[in-house]
């Protein structure tokens, strides 16, 4: 034993010129021992133990010249070992901030958290408009686009000043001139001595639109009669009128309006005008931007047509209690006209169909107590439709259960028969999205490990001892970059590709990528990077070595840095691709160029049908 430990000896001071490098030290002093005690060995069978320790000795020569051998020989790698250790000494800081970086995605936080709340499973406001509005971009704006953009989502107290200080700028704008002249119409506006103006100066600018007529229809109406709701159930008589002529001279500014052509609300305007200010991306953000963008459609003119049908079906009975039924219900079949004038705009909102549906109770109504034939056949056909678009909507229940929360966000008609296979590539945007916003949570989590890591470091300093960055062969770290990073990434992916888009919103499918990203993937690649730098210290004969020990904690924590970078590097690149490339295909709610998104080819079916309708009932008269 005395022997061996002067073959020790003697090979450490061999290797003393390799201090700065204690791992290729180490490794070279198991190296030279074996050599040693291989020699011991033959010289023993010859001599004495002392004679054969003496002869050893004297085959290897003096230990300084073996140590400057060794400096010589493995200058290269001590040199590489060394720059390795400065670079990584000096980069290590930067890139974990860097990995942090490229982890976050905020859009696709931004869009999962709003998910989140939309379906409540966060507390706090739960479904809001306001929630979708988080985000929103535009492109440098004017003063008179700013004011504009104001007033389309709401950020002044009053809209009316807003457009007000627009108009009196743009006198012969169209647009500004329409949508100003029913922001003055609704009931919640007051009395407006303006309005006539404005009609006047919309009737110099677009003669050929009849909205100005019903304006000042409706206007005449509300001066005649006391009192003029726009809700189905409120039945008026002729106690509400006031002024009988006035009433008179509201019919005939109206049928004034049924010679000219289509009403045009400039919404659609309006509309163009903002999308145009905002920069919309193709993502699931992007998507519930221009939610919330048609959401907040300024349909100003749905009330007014109730509120018209409101005062025609009044002024029908007046007639028909006068004795004058054929006049009656002449007047009454011009409800036709002016919802073919409604319905015949290129752009048109599901509320405006539905506002067809509210005023057609009120003249079914008519109809009947009129004796109108053609027209309860025609108005009871139209309620039909009314009846089975109810039918949908009360069936279809599960929207965020089944067609994703997008779905539940849209304001879409279903199918029928509980298809939701076309929200497929709207369930996989959300899925993709979330796994993005996913890695950044895994990346907090590797945080924690790196900082855990790193106390375990601070505390073996404290205690004396020096960690280092050792430098395994490239083998070890190949080993590493297959089985911990690249074949979990692929368990990750897949997992990813068949949970997401295959409906239900089960809370295991959402939790499993999350465990496996953040908890047991982690948890392997921790177990990885431990049998490896335990297998190669073995191979080195450094197993027990107190310096090789103390540096574990440190290496460790070096390669969860790479983890880190990798889930930035890799992961994230290929989420966002993914995100791209559903939003990129025919989705239902990110709109494409020359594309109807689900919502417009729902209403646009129905329109047809009362279109279709509407024209049958005229040819047949």
């Amino acid at each position: 034993m005395e022997k061996q430990d002067e073959l020790k000896a003697f090979a450490r001071m061999c290797v003393q010129g390799l201090s700065d490098d204690v791992e290729l030290r180490q490794e070279r002093e198991t190296e030279l021992l074996v050599h040693l005690k291989s020699a011991f060995a033959e010289e023993r069978q010859n001599a004495s133990d002392d004679e054969a320790l003496e002869n050893t000795f004297k085959r290897f020569g003096d230990p300084e010249e073996i140590s400057s051998q060794l400096i010589d020989g493995n200058a290269e790698r001590l040199s590489r070992n060394a720059r390795i250790r400065r670079a990584a000494k000096w980069l290590l800081l930067p890139l974990l901030v860097i990995g942090v970086l490229l982890c976050i995605d905020i859009r696709g936080i931004l869009s999962s958290v709003t998910l989140l709340k939309m379906v409540n499973l966060f507390p706090g406001k739960g479904r809001t408009m306001y929630d979708l509005h988080v985000g929103l971009k535009t492109r440098p704006l004017s003063d008179d686009e700013q004011l504009l953009f104001d007033y389309y989502y709401w950020r002044k107290p009053s809209s009316l000043k807003v457009l007000a200080e627009l108009y009196e700028k743009h006198h012969d704008d169209a647009m500004l001139c329409a949508i100003y002249a029913q922001e003055l119409s609704l009931p919640t506006a007051g009395k407006q001595e303006k309005l006539p103006e404005i009609i006047a100066n919309g009737r110099r600018i677009d003669p050929d639109n009849p909205l100005y007529d019903y304006l000042e229809c409706l206007m005449l109406m509300r001066e005649g009669c006391c009192y003029l709701p726009i809700v189905s159930y409120i039945q008026l008589d002729e106690s509400t009128i006031q002024d009988r002529s006035i009433l008179d001279k509201a019919i005939i500014v109206y049928q004034q309006g049924l010679s000219k052509g289509m009403i045009n609300t400039h919404s659609d305007d309006l509309l163009r005008r903002i999308r145009g200010m905002i920069k919309i991306k193709k993502d699931l953000l992007g998507g519930m931007h221009l939610i919330d963008f048609r959401a907040r459609e300024k349909l100003l003119f749905v009330s007014s047509c109730t509120s018209i049908a409101k005062g025609l079906v009044l002024y029908c009975d007046l007639l028909d209690k006068e004795g004058d039924n054929k006049k009656a219900v002449e007047l009454l079949a011009t409800w036709r006209i002016f919802t073919r004038q409604f319905l015949n705009n290129d752009f048109i909102h599901w509320l405006d169909i539905q506002t067809v549906f509210l005023y057609s109770i009120d003249y079914l109504k008519c109809a009947k107590r009129l004796g109108a034939t053609d027209e309860i056949a025609t108005l009871q056909t139209v309620m039909d439709i009314g009846k089975m678009k109810n039918a949908l909507l009360r069936t279809n229940v599960s929207f965020v259960n089944e067609g994703g929360v997008l779905a539940g966000m849209a304001l879409t008609f279903p199918k029928l028969n509980d298809d939701f296979s076309e929200w497929s590539n709207e369930r996989r945007l959300e899925a993709a999205t979330f796994d993005t916003a996913t890695i950044g949570l895994g990346c907090l989590f590797l945080l924690i490990v790196i900082a855990l890591l790193g106390v375990d470091i601070l505390v073996m300093r404290i205690g004396g001892r020096r960690p280092f960055l050792f430098i395994m062969p490239q083998s070890a770290y190949t080993s590493l970059l297959i089985k911990g990073m690249l074949l979990p990434a692929l368990v990750y992916l897949v997992m990813t590709y068949f949970i997401a888009g295959k409906g239900g919103t089960g809370v295991v499918l959402v939790v499993v990528p999350i465990a496996y990203l953040c908890l047991i993937w982690q948890l392997y690649y921790g177990i990885c990077c431990r049998r490896v730098i335990n297998k190669w210290t073995h191979s080195i004969g450094a197993g027990s070595h107190e310096s090789f020990m103390a540096s574990r904690s440190f290496n460790m924590l070096c390669l969860f840095v790479v983890l880190l970078l990798f889930f930035g590097c890799v992961l994230r690149p290929i989420s966002k691709w993914r995100e791209h490339h559903y939003a990129n295909m025919d989705t239902l709610v990110i709109i494409n160029d020359g594309e109807e998104v689900l919502e417009d080819k729902y209403i646009r079916r129905y329109k047809d049908q009362l279109l279709d309708q509407l024209n049958d009932a005229v040819n047949k008269n």
